[in-house]
């Protein structure tokens, strides 16, 4: 289904720009957990954003219940296809911020939040 390719290509590109990032990060000597949080924030921020407002303009009727799998062989079945992968692109992001956001001090974490 074409609903289902836009989205695994979109997570390839989603995928490519964010590894850019921990590359970035993983290659220096120091970890910097703050700059890290803040790049991949608004790097996310703006890549879902774009797919969502892509997405809207070509599938206005998304009504469509599919089994999709995602990671590890996991089901979900949802009777909307973009809700089901945008629910877990947003998991996925969380599990990255809060690990970035356990290693922030109080300033850096209310800086964070106010972006």
């Amino acid at each position: 289904e074409l609903r289902l390719c836009f989205l695994q290509a979109r997570t390839n590109f989603l995928h490519k720009r964010l590894g850019l990032i921990q590359q970035q990060y993983s290659s220096s000597n120091m970890f910097d957990y703050y700059e890290h949080a803040s790049k991949y924030i608004d790097e996310t921020r703006n890549i879902l954003f774009d797919i969502v407002t892509q997405y809207r303009a070509l599938f206005s009727d998304d009504d469509t219940t599919l089994h999709v799998t995602f990671n590890r062989n996991e089901f979900i079945k949802e009777t909307n296809l973009f809700r089901s992968w945008l629910i877990y692109r947003l998991s996925e992001f969380l599990k990255v911020l809060q690990i970035d956001l356990q290693h922030c001090s109080g300033k850096l974490l209310s800086y964070l939040i106010s972006i």
